[in-house]
């Protein structure tokens, strides 16, 4: 008896299961409010950190043309990364 009665009031809409919704909706806002205030934390970069972010878009603009014309002999992104960071820290040198 106390299984139909239950069927019915969650088929009729009286028991629902709008909380977990609603604790979902809340959950969301706070993660966002967390994420949001992480980024605003964040420490600056430091000169090896933007030395390295600019050898990788420059290594990675190469690696792209290279690609595209068929130049990279079977390399693959790994190893021309290396003769590129060594080919831009020979030329930081000379």
């Amino acid at each position: 008896m106390l299984k139909y009665t239950f069927a019915f009031l969650l088929a009729i809409g009286v028991i629902g299961f709008q909380p977990v919704k609603v604790f979902a909706e809340e959950a969301k806002v706070e993660a966002s409010t967390a994420m949001k205030a992480e980024t605003k934390t964040k420490k600056p970069l430091s000169e090896k950190q933007k030395l390295n972010i600019s050898t990788m878009r420059a290594c990675g603009s190469e690696w792209r043309a290279a690609k595209a014309a068929g130049q990279t002999k079977g390399q693959k992104w790994r190893d021309y990364l290396k003769e590129c960071r060594a080919r831009k820290k020979a030329e930081k040198k000379a």
